[in-house]
């Protein structure tokens, strides 16, 4: 999922057990600078939309299905 960090931000305030904003915005700038890859053993990646308004599911059928 290619979540925003203002989103992840946002997101973590409305939680009850909430991480350090600092640890969110390190591991955010991992996942920037080292994305999942094929090479880490994954079959495939594909990217999935994060919204304020939830997660777009619309397309991951369709990957799965290989169309």
């Amino acid at each position: 999922m290619q979540t925003p960090l203002e989103l992840c931000l946002l997101w973590n305030k409305t939680r009850q057990r909430q991480v350090p904003e600092a640890v969110i915005v390190e591991f955010y700038g991992y996942l920037q600078e080292f994305p999942p890859q094929v090479s880490d053993g994954l079959v495939a990646i594909h990217s999935v939309p994060v919204t304020p308004e939830g997660i777009d599911c619309s397309g991951v059928g369709l990957k799965f299905m290989g169309v």
